[in-house]
């Protein structure tokens, strides 16, 4: 039976009709799900060779770098612009302009983290609340960062510390991990609640600041 001729007709459907419909339906089916499962290894195959392209695009780009006039410059004078451009700030949630350079290409990583005076003025900001603990945990981290790679240079630091809450272990943390740095402090920029003040690291500002040439002091009320 030519089931197309069932739509010309303004019969009920008999009982063989039905059956050859249901039967069309199942073998139309199976034959779906054919297609699904050749579309799905097509669109496997396709995702692939996408990577692959992307892949391809990526080292080509990476060796098309090589050919830039800045690879060519000395690393003496990669490291002079650097020093012109790099921000030492340090915010929640906010990648240094130096890191995010070192993660340019290795090159530049190896002439960044070898330059102790790039990470050597340091711009931090710390607001303490009560959701802020993990901001400061992540700056202690970048601080600690910097700490390690000025390695014994002089720093020229500017801490700003607002509070509405008494410090908590994170921000003792951090203070911590700063006054370990007390003896390299040369140029000083403090502007902090009066309670931070109370902190016993920062008591100790009189007797370890060997370096300091230069301090400016402020406590915000």
């Amino acid at each position: 039976m030519n089931i197309k001729g069932l739509f010309r007709r303004n019969l009920d459907l008999s009982s063989s009709d039905r059956n050859v419909i249901f039967d069309y339906l199942n073998a139309a089916g199976k034959e779906l799900k054919g297609y699904e499962v050749e579309i799905n290894k097509l669109k496997v195959a396709i995702l692939s060779l996408e990577n692959r392209r992307d892949l391809l695009k990526n080292k080509m780009d990476g060796y098309r770098s090589l050919l830039s006039p800045i690879h060519r410059l000395p690393t003496e004078v990669l490291t002079n612009i650097f020093q012109h451009d790099a921000q030492a700030v340090l915010r929640p949630r906010v990648v240094p302009e130096v890191i995010s350079l070192s993660m340019v290409c290795g090159r530049w990583r190896e002439a960044i983290c070898s330059t102790p005076s790039l990470w050597t003025n340091i711009d931090l900001e710390v607001k303490i609340s009560q959701s802020a603990a993990n901001d400061i945990t992540r700056l202690t981290y970048v601080l600690q960062l910097f700490l390690a790679r000025s390695r014994s240079a002089p720093l020229n630091l500017t801490l700003a510390v607002r509070s509405s809450l008494p410090a908590d272990p994170t921000t003792t943390k951090l203070l911590d991990v700063l006054a370990q740095s007390m003896n390299r402090w040369r140029v000083v920029d403090l502007d902090i609640s009066p309670d931070i003040f109370e902190h016993p690291a920062l008591q100790l500002l009189p007797q370890r600041l060997s370096s300091l040439q230069h301090v400016t002091l402020s406590s915000m009320h």
